[in-house]
Parts: C-alpha cells; sequence; structure tokens
C-alpha cells in the first residue's frame, strides 16, 4: 500500500466519494444542464457594490456572521438571529452538525434512504455509524417514523429529514417530524433539511424551534434565489445548537462578494425576482409532469413538490446516454434503494424543457418509431428549441 494511503483513517479509505451534478468531465456537446436542482434563473441583481452594512473591501476578512444579514434572515424566516447560523451551503452545516454532536466510532445518525447522500457522507466522514430506515416506498415515499423511533432507540444523536426529500419530490408531514422531535427529546437532534420548501409552498418548521430544543431546520438560498454558486445555507436552531455549532464553524465561512450577493438577493427587490422564478417553475413542473405521463418511453411520473420531477423508464442508463448524447443532462437515480428504474429531471426554463422533451420523444430502446402525434405540446408562450442532434 502507497506510504500516504497508509496515513489516511481506512473508513475514508473505504469511502465512496459523494458524485455531485458537476463530477462527470464528459460535458462536451452538453447545453441543457437539469441534472443539479439548480434554479434556471439568474439571481436578482442591480448596480452598485455595497449593501447591508456598506462597502465590504476584499482586502479585509468579512465578518463571521453579519449581524445585519442574521437580522435580515431572522426577517425572512420569521425568526430571531440568536437562532440562526450562516455557513457555506446546507453541506456544510450538515457536516457541523456531525461533527459537534457524533463521536467517532460511539454514535449514529438515522438517515431514510432513497434520500440526500451527504447526511451518510458526513457520518462517514467523521467516524460516525448509520442506520438507515428507508422510506416506505409502496405507500408513496412516506416516512417510517415507527421504524425511525426503534432506530434510534440508543446510540444515535442526529436523525436527518429531508423535506421535500431528494430525490423523491415528496414531502414529509410536519406533525411526523415534530413526533419524532417529541419522542427524542433529550436523545437526539432531528434535522429538517428544507432545501426544496419554496417549491411546495408549506408553513416552514423553522418557527416550531422555540417549542422543540432538538429540532433543527435547515434552509438554503441555492435553489429557489439562483445561488447555488455563492453557497449560503441558513442553519435555524435553539441558541445552545448554535452556540455549539460556531465552536467547530471556519472562521470566515462567507466571502465579501457573497456577502454582496446575498445584500442584493435578500432586498425587496430581490425577494419578489424569487418569487416570481419560483412561480414560474412551479408552472413549468406542472406541463412537465403532464408532458412525460404522455410520453412512451416513461411508465411513471411520480409527484413532485420540489424543483424536479421523477419518473420511470424501462432502462434508465440508456435513456440517460441518449439525453446525454442530444444535449441534455439528466441524472439516473436508479442506483438507489427503492428506485430501480427512476430519472430524476430538473425543472429548467421551457425552452430548455422542451429541448429535454423533444430528446425523450425521439428515445425507443426497441427502435420502434415514435408517432409525432404522441409528442406533448408546450404550454401557451413556452418557447419552442429544435435539439442539437
Amino acid at each position: 500500500m502507497n506510504e500516504v494511503l497508509r496515513l489516511a483513517r481506512p473508513d475514508i479509505l473505504a469511502l465512496e466519494t459523494y458524485v455531485t451534478g458537476r463530477d462527470d468531465a464528459d460535458v462536451a456537446g452538453v447545453s441543457v444542464y437539469l441534472d443539479a436542482n439548480e434554479s434556471p434563473y439568474p439571481p436578482f441583481a442591480h448596480g452598485g457594490e455595497s449593501g447591508g452594512d456598506g462597502p465590504w473591501p476584499s482586502n479585509r476578512y468579512p465578518e463571521p456572521q453579519p449581524a445585519w444579514l442574521l437580522e435580515r434572515f431572522a426577517s425572512h424566516y420569521e425568526t430571531s438571529p440568536a437562532r440562526l447560523l450562516v455557513s457555506r451551503g446546507a453541506e456544510e452545516a450538515i457536516s457541523l452538525l456531525v461533527r459537534a454532536f457524533c463521536e467517532a466510532r460511539v454514535d449514529h445518525v438515522v438517515v431514510n434512504p432513497p434520500t440526500f447522500g451527504m447526511y451518510e457522507v458526513a457520518a462517514r466522514i467523521h467516524g460516525a455509524g448509520v442506520r438507515a430506515v428507508p422510506l416506505l416506498t409502496g405507500d408513496g415515499f412516506r416516512l417510517d417514523v415507527d421504524g425511525i423511533l426503534d432506530a434510534a432507540s440508543s446510540g444515535v444523536k442526529l436523525v436527518f429529514v429531508c423535506t421535500p426529500n431528494n430525490p423523491t419530490g415528496t414531502p414529509v408531514p410536519g406533525e411526523d417530524v415534530m413526533r419524532l422531535a417529541e419522542a427524542l427529546r433529550g436523545k437526539a437532534l432531528v434535522v429538517a433539511d428544507e432545501t426544496y420548501l419554496e417549491f411546495h409552498g408549506a408553513a416552514s418548521l423553522g418557527g416550531l424551534v422555540g417549542r422543540r430544543p432538538n429540532l433543527v431546520v435547515l434552509r438554503t438560498l441555492s435553489k429557489a434565489y439562483g445561488l447555488a454558486g455563492e453557497r449560503c445555507g441558513v442553519t435555524i436552531a435553539h441558541p445552545q445548537v448554535i452556540a455549539i455549532l460556531r465552536k467547530v464553524l471556519a472562521p470566515y465561512p462567507l466571502t465579501q462578494s457573497s456577502l454582496r450577493v446575498l445584500s442584493r438577493a435578500l432586498s425587496p427587490e430581490g425577494i419578489t425576482h424569487a418569487h416570481e422564478n419560483i412561480l414560474r417553475v412551479r408552472a413549468e413542473r406542472t406541463r412537465m409532469e403532464a408532458a412525460l405521463a404522455r410520453t412512451p418511453a416513461v411508465l411513471r411520473v411520480h409527484p413532485s413538490v420540489t424543483n424536479f420531477v421523477l419518473f420511470e423508464t424501462r432502462d434508465p442508463t440508456l435513456l440517460v446516454k441518449h439525453l446525454h448524447a442530444a444535449g441534455v443532462k439528466v441524472r439516473d437515480r436508479s442506483d438507489q434503494p427503492g428506485l430501480d428504474r427512476c430519472v430524476r429531471v430538473t425543472i429548467g426554463t421551457p425552452a430548455e424543457n422542451n429541448a429535454m422533451l423533444a430528446a425523450v420523444h425521439r428515445f425507443s430502446p426497441t427502435g420502434e418509431h415514435i408517432s409525432s402525434a404522441a409528442r406533448p405540446e408546450p404550454a401557451a408562450g413556452a418557447i419552442s428549441v429544435r435539439d442539437p442532434h
């Protein structure tokens, strides 16, 4: 074994690297990216390089947790600044929670596959055990609350619940999350990841943190606000939890340039801009679900309340390759538990969605001719796009 490899932790060497939507180096010819659940619309922007407290010169270190930014988030999420922590995306918050609350080779986390893979990756990296309680796939991907409580009876410090869930696109009833928080009070933290909540329109659980000190809620500006490239996540939790997380947070999680962008995005005009884009995505989601359901290559479309749609097809790997060759990137999810034939497609602009639908309609694993009569009609006002190939 290489002498450097011998220095690494064995569990890290055995860990399978998390694959992001941009790890694939083979992107030649791709012009439509519908694989990473990003917003297809740029964030709000206007002139000027200052906001919040004023200008931020790049030669100075940024404030670790700017008071003006916490105040804006407190107003936006209807909570208090003392219950907020800003981090480099929700992914960093997940890592901070494991680092702060799980003792390596002693404590465990609970995950509910199929779900966001970073919960397990973060646990493995920090030496925590993972107990998987699968979603009830035969019941609309419902959370198995009783199964989670059994798994968390001892040795568990964190229970991760993605709501709405990625990659299924399904919501978790708030009462299920609160039942977990009540039952595990004093035993474990229940972490509700609300990354896709804006596309659902349901009420956040963040306002209930004051009643359940072991409830943690994660929010992000990556999806609804089109700021995936700026890496800004927000943790809503009891002030004591926030204080603990700050102990393991990097000194300067936000850059001066990201603070400028956040100031614009969280302005009244920026919030209005984001809400308009959310409505566009919701409308396109409805159209995409209906169009995919009429497509011969699609066996089933799972209902979604997010900015993506999960659907089943006979040969997901072949379909994804076909779409890639046509210049459209989507995500093959058939390697996930309970998703044997599933592909996930992010909702893009009308033009991007039309390009994807056109390519799917040309796909036939048997080589059969697909009649143009089966082709879905674009919504009124949608832009038709000729596929590159």
